[in-house]
């Protein structure tokens, strides 16, 4: 691994110097006579990031490469632009760093409790749906220092809507009382749920809609068991791991889930008008 690491190193640096060579020289002819002002350097600087960031030779090796060096140094986090990318300690990733997410959740709650009482003025109901993260405030899969305060903020959220009577329902509490852990409902290296865990979340919200609204949905529509199951192993990669690299975390199995049962859907384009009927298939 440290042999590779330091070959690949050498001669994708050299390839990095050429490409910067050639970038510079290019943003020099651009720019030959012209006096430098301050909005013009602000264009050079975000001329020089974009083509950093999209075009830079080999770009997926310099990912892998330093997804390497992360791996055999037994780093955890991995910086990047705009967030950071966490291993936690059960081998999933997450994107971490973020700082005062939600400023302001007094203002947020009370503009949702007034559109909740201007829905209800047209006897209109409203649930708020709160998703979880990979790791809930409680859990220690993190490691020490990195910050996270996506959770902290929704946890202050919830109370607020109680107080205001805002309806709501709480995922992350479904997935707790069914014994469900919460990593293991997402992508190993993305941030999205596994399809088989969208339907259990419909269910959920589905069943708190029979009991508070008066919807009357089946619950067969949500139960796993009327779907089939094709999994294609170690073939996805999530948005995690496009930042990070495959050796610094393994691949998805992807799941299709196709329902056993008839379907009947109706599909209306809103541009055309245009409407379309059938099954699933």
């Amino acid at each position: 691994y440290k042999i590779t690491a330091i070959i690949a190193t050498v001669f994708l640096g050299i390839s990095m110097i050429l490409y910067a060579k050639n970038n510079i020289t290019a943003i020099t002819e651009k720019y030959d006579g012209e006096v430098f002002s301050l909005s013009t350097v602000k264009e050079i600087v975000l001329s020089l990031r974009n083509n950093d960031s999209e075009n830079v030779p080999s770009k997926m090796k310099y990912i892998e490469l330093h997804g390497l060096y992360s791996e055999i140094t037994d780093k955890s986090c991995i910086v990047d632009i705009g967030y950071d990318v966490t291993k936690l300690d059960n081998d999933y990733l997450m994107f971490t760093g973020f700082e005062n997410v939600a400023t302001d959740l007094e203002k947020y709650s009370d503009d949702l409790a007034r559109f909740a009482e201007h829905l209800s003025e047209n006897d209109i109901g409203l649930l708020f749906v709160k998703i979880p993260e990979k790791v809930s405030s409680d859990e220690k899969k993190q490691k020490l220092g990195i910050i996270n305060s996506v959770n902290p903020d929704i946890d202050g959220f919830i109370p607020l809507l109680e107080k205001k009577g805002v309806d709501y329902i709480d995922l992350e509490e479904c997935f707790k009382n069914d014994s469900l852990d919460l990593c293991e409902m997402f992508f190993k290296t993305d941030h999205h749920w596994l399809p088989q865990t969208g339907l259990y979340a419909c269910g959920k919200i589905s069943q708190k809609l029979n009991d508070s609204y008066g919807y009357k949905t089946s619950e067969d529509l949500f139960d796993i068991d009327n779907y089939t199951v094709k999994t294609y192993e170690k073939s996805f990669i999530g948005s995690h791991g496009r930042r990070t690299g495959g050796l610094f975390s393994s691949s998805d199995d992807f799941s299709l889930v196709y329902p056993k049962f008839d379907t009947d859907l109706t599909v209306i384009t809103k541009d055309t008008g245009e409407v379309k009927r059938g099954s699933f298939y």
